[in-house]
């Protein structure tokens, strides 16, 4: 045996696999000593290893895990029935002499034993993860070769022997990766993968992973420089005293992306809970708080819970405790809902009130609560809040009050607490998109003050891919808040100085008073305020006033928006007309001064300005389309007109309208007619039924069980085929889903993260092009490979974009499904490289664009990809999401290229769908094509055919198939029955030209849905 190479750091035969301890630094730990102690269909069942939904669907059987586990053991893999689609009893048995004969024992073995060893459990996982090692090009295969002398030292054949012999051996693939180093360091986060070598390829772009102690030790520098790190802490309660790892090595590797607290006052679970920017990006929690967390405010621990109640009342022991939860004490909309909510229900309940921040209104919310506490609510910090308070009382049912305050609604549900969510938001400006709808996916119901506000909820669950998902939603007109009460009022303008300050002299005819009121912000419809005065000072003349209230109106110094404001009132002359006063303790003065209200918001969903102003009997106008006030709109009345969205000329004719009606008996009639409608008090008894019903049902789901879309990185995932965001074993997030991170944290523009971000592994690997054209790794060398891309009907450019992303370094050709489409993804075909548009007009059918690209752009090569790429049906979307990572999964194509490439492989690879030929006239069709191709029928036997228009193609083998192609296959292919018939005869003729004797491959679809995301990163830029 020739010397050992240096790139190869152990032996096979003489040095033992790593051991499975129980310690940070194990393999198979806890786990493992589970798997030993449990009865064998327990311990099939607990690993994760049996696959109970592949083998029920296999054998026919139904029942639970266990029950189906304990069919196998006695029955099924004595019948040669395999336990998941990942394990050959045959296979594991052969390779490993040690392991029991019997299949259902050998693949006990494997589940106890040879997973923590690092076994390959079958041919298929080796040839999955050799694609996976051949894609990144680091294998050493000349060293490797050499060492194990094997007589076929072609690519494919030594990554299979790696994953067989070398992977459990500790053999090192190439120099300055250590085996024995990320086995004990990473310890049982390796558990889910193959070996240590496909865990780090998995994970090697996440500033977490590393492959060497080198490595480790230089981010490891950066934890103890950051002083945040009690190694003597971190030593005892998080290694369990062990002395062999080093504590700053272990948390900037393993430590902070699972949760370990640095010290006792940095938790680093809650930080990252805290920062979802910083999340986002996987950043060392200590080194950034070190370095910028601290200056920016950012805790590195939970703040104390504070009680705030001056004078308690005592619980009434026989009735319900309730937990109304508000964001701030401050005087604004939702914290006046809430004071009244717990004014109403102080008589009949037990209120306890959480208070995200404290406020002017503690001292009102104090009178009728029987304790308060002040605490931050958001995600690190919830849990421990709600432990706090359920040690002190039992609650019946929690009002979460407001979007803001949702980060409380997880804690609650996984304490058992009901939640009932007062959603006063619109989902569409609640940003990052997701938001509003995870908040009403968490809790148990959902009150939302008028249709206009549900109906942005549901629209925000279908971009999210949920329309049929059952919501909770309940649609209550809110009551009107008495915001002047409690004191509140005290230090507010009177009538007279208002009037003062807008030049109206008291002796004089009093003009027109329109009022607008909110914090200066565009969703407020500023502007459309201020050119509303502006049309009806030109058709009406300028005998009026308009009065804005509200603060954040800060010229020059706010350049973004006020600037634009008091441009536009000089600009239009309107500086003895328009009026901005800053914010007020109380509007009292306002309404005796006004004469309407004009609502100019974009977005409002149910204002307790308007309602306080029917209340004193002030008439409304508001643009249709932006708000639940619209539908206050009583037939017969002018008391809330709705007009034309953006047209302040028509709200300037409503405002005219009303002018001459305006009076002081006006108001009377009118707030005599709105005040019942407008009670509080059948609101709140309306929340409370509401609350109580709650309570007695059964729990709600758990976080756990929704998708995972509904997390902050939802707006990016709802532009994303399903496949790239395709779940994971392991703690970790998948390369789309990081990138989708990466750029919420750009959009965010977070302060501190941008060079960090910027200089990370995940976006230097998205923006790089290392590769040149036709070197593509997944291509075995010496290849030319192609893709073709045929674009339907309902074809997404941001789908499109994904796929050429990850193969920009291979010739594309991509054809369309009608001119329309071409022309809505031209102008995102241009920045990709390697792109080609064949011209031909009569290509808007994917076979023949496929033989007219086979012909032309792709004549001589090697393999040719094809994909036919839509928005499918919800019905079939997880197939779709299959054929695409089939079709464009990098890594582990490469496997099925270099099947495609043997001498002896076959023809055509497709992902399994066990479905035949597709629909019933395709038969037809494909007898149809081989006469005007002048072929035999096809012969007409069992073999399972392809019936997805997603393959990779080995032109080679099937030479007459292009010369007569651009003739008479036209007629043949248009003659069909449907374009389902259409494309699955074409392939049933495709696949009956391959010789017998190599067969086409038929590749496990939902595989490469699994293995998807770890290989390439899909991100559009």
């Amino acid at each position: 045996m020739p010397d050992r190479p240096a790139s190869l750091s152990r032996a096979i035969a003489t040095e033992p696999p790593p051991a499975a301890g129980d310690g940070p630094g194990s393999i198979g730990g806890r786990l493992q000593a589970r798997l030993l102690a449990l009865p064998p269909a327990g311990a099939l069942v607990a690993s994760g290893r049996f696959d109970a939904a592949f083998y029920a669907a296999v054998t026919g059987l139904s029942g639970t895990a266990e029950t189906l586990a304990a069919h196998y053991l006695e029955t099924g893999a004595a019948a040669g029935t395999a336990p998941s689609r990942d394990f050959s009893a045959a296979d594991y048995c052969g390779w490993y002499a040690d392991v029991p004969r019997r299949p259902a024992d050998a693949f006990l073995h494997f589940v106890r034993h040879g997973q923590f060893e690092f076994r390959c459990p079958s041919r298929a996982l080796a040839w999955s993860d050799g694609a996976m090692i051949m894609a990144t090009g680091l294998f050493d295969f000349s060293g490797y070769a050499k060492w194990r002398q094997l007589e076929d030292r072609s690519a494919v054949a030594l990554l299979i022997d790696y994953s067989v012999h070398g992977a459990p051996g500790g053999v090192a693939p190439w120099a300055g990766f250590e085996p024995a180093f990320v086995a004990r360091l990473y310890g049982p986060l390796l558990i889910g993968h193959s070996n240590p070598l496909v865990f780090y390829l998995a994970n090697r772009h996440r500033p977490w992973c590393h492959p060497n102690a080198a490595a480790a030790e230089e981010v490891a520098r950066a934890v103890r420089a950051s002083g945040i790190l009690d190694e003597a802490f971190y030593r005892r309660t998080v290694l369990g005293g062990r002395t062999d790892i080093d504590p700053a090595l272990h948390y900037a590797s393993v430590g902070y992306i699972t949760g370990a607290p640095a010290a006792r006052d940095f938790d680093s679970r809650a930080y990252y809970a805290n920062n979802p920017d910083i999340a986002a990006a996987e950043i060392d929690p200590a080194v950034h708080f070190a370095a910028h967390g601290r200056a920016e405010g950012r805790r590195g621990s939970a703040q104390p819970i504070a009680h705030a109640l001056d004078d308690e009342r005592e619980s009434e022991s026989d009735g319900p405790t309730i937990l109304i939860v508000s964001h701030e004490a401050s005087r604004s909309g939702a914290p006046f809902v809430a004071l009244e909510l717990v004014s109403a229900f102080a008589d009949r309940a037990n209120v306890v009130v959480w208070l995200g921040q404290d406020g002017p209104l503690r001292a009102a919310f104090a009178r009728a609560a029987v304790d308060i506490v002040v605490a931050p609510i958001d995600h690190g910090s919830a849990g421990a809040v709600v432990d706090h308070l359920k040690a002190r009382h039992a609650f019946d049912f929690a009002l979460v009050n407001s979007v803001v305050a949702a980060p409380a609604l997880p804690a609650l549900a996984a304490r058992g607490v009901p939640a009932v969510l007062m959603l006063h938001e619109c989902a569409d400006y609640v940003f990052p998109a997701g938001t509003a709808a995870a908040a009403v996916a968490r809790a148990a119901a959902t009150v939302v003050p008028a249709e206009f506000v549900a109906a942005s909820v549901r629209a925000e669950f279908e971009r999210l891919g949920m329309p049929s998902l059952d919501l909770p939603l309940v649609v209550r007109p809110q009551g009107r808040c008495d915001t002047g009460r409690q004191g509140q009022a005290a230090g507010g303008l009177t009538a007279a100085e208002i009037r003062a300050r807008l030049g109206i002299d008291d002796d004089a005819a009093k003009p027109f008073v329109v009022f607008g009121a909110g914090r200066v912000q565009p969703r407020k419809g500023v502007e459309l305020f201020i050119e509303t005065a502006h049309q009806y000072v030109e058709a009406y003349g300028r005998d009026c006033r308009f009065v804005w209230v509200g603060g954040g109106y800060e010229p020059p110094d706010d350049a973004e928006y006020s600037l634009h404001l008091a441009d536009q009132i000089a600009k239009f002359g309107l500086g003895d007309v328009v009026s901005v006063f800053g914010e007020q303790a109380s509007l009292a003065g306002f309404w005796a001064v006004a004469d309407a209200f004009l609502l100019s918001s974009r977005f409002d969903p149910y204002p307790n300005v308007v309602l306080d102003a029917l209340w004193d009997g002030l008439p409304v106008v508001c643009f249709e389309r932006t708000t639940g006030a619209a539908d206050l709109v009583r037939p017969g009345s002018d008391d809330v007109q709705v007009v034309t969205f953006k047209d302040p000329a028509a709200a300037a004719r409503a405002l005219a309208s009303l002018h001459p009606v305006v009076g002081a008996r006006d108001r009377a009639r009118r707030a005599e007619t709105w005040r019942p409608r407008l009670a509080m008090a059948d609101y709140a008894q309306a929340i409370f039924t509401l609350g109580m019903e709650v309570s007695r049902a059964s729990p709600p789901p758990t976080v756990e069980a929704l998708p995972r879309s509904l997390d902050e990185r939802a707006w990016f995932a709802a532009a994303q085929p399903a496949w790239a965001l395709a779940d994971r074993r392991g703690p970790f997030r998948s390369d789309a889903e990081l990138a989708a991170d990466h750029a919420l944290a750009i959009r965010r523009a977070m302060p501190s993260i941008g060079r960090s971000v910027a200089a990370s592994p995940v976006v230097r690997r998205a923006d790089a092009r290392i590769v040149a054209p036709g070197e593509d790794l997944a291509v075995p060398p010496g290849m030319r490979a192609g893709l073709h891309v045929h674009l339907t009907e309902s074809a997404d450019p941001i789908v499109l974009l994904s796929i050429l992303r990850a193969h920009a370094a291979i010739p594309i050709a991509v054809t369309f499904a009608s001119r329309s489409v071409e022309e809505r993804c031209l102008n995102h075909l241009a920045t990709v490289r390697h792109v080609s548009i064949p011209d031909d007009p009569q290509a808007f059918e994917p076979p023949r664009a496929l033989l007219r690209v086979l012909a032309a752009a792709f004549a001589g090569f090697d393999l040719v990809g094809s994909i036919a790429v839509g928005a499918p049906p919800p019905a079939v979307r997880g197939r779709a999401g299959a054929d695409l990572a089939f079709a464009t999964d990098r890594a582990a194509i490469g496997g099925i290229l270099a099947a495609l490439a043997a001498p002896d492989g076959p023809m055509l690879a497709f992902p399994h769908w066990p479905v035949g030929d597709g629909t019933a006239g395709c038969d037809r069709v494909a007898g149809r094509l081989a006469a005007s191709l002048g072929r035999p029928e096809r012969p007409r036997d069992d073999r399972p055919r392809p019936a997805t228009w997603n393959f990779w193609l080995a032109p080679s083998r099937c030479p007459d198939l292009l010369e007569p192609a651009l003739g008479a296959a036209a007629a043949g292919l248009v003659r069909s029955e449907n374009d389902a018939d259409r494309q699955a005869g074409f392939l049933a003729f495709l696949a009956s030209l391959a010789d017998p004797l190599r067969p086409m491959l038929a590749v496990d679809a939902f595989v490469h849905l699994r293995r998807a995301a770890p290989c390439y990163l899909p991100f559009a830029g």
